[in-house]
């Protein structure tokens, strides 16, 4: 039976992240990264940002399947 467990690690830097992303995968852990930024959510600029982001994305795309 699989389990999931949700975890949240503060590190200080790249070194550390790397040596725990190396850590879990060696466990056989499945390490999905996000970064924190829920204190931008009631952001006008953040969420602008995000949705032009989305578009430009969905914009590259459909470039790339027209042509």
């Amino acid at each position: 039976m699989k389990k999931r467990i949700v975890a949240t690690f503060t590190i200080e830097n790249d070194l550390q992240e790397l040596k725990l992303v190396s850590h879990l995968d060696s466990l056989g852990a499945r390490v999905s990264i996000n970064p924190y930024n829920e204190h931008f959510e009631n952001n006008k600029e953040y969420k602008r940002l995000k949705k032009a982001k989305k578009d430009a994305e969905n914009a590259y795309y459909n470039f790339l399947n027209n042509n």
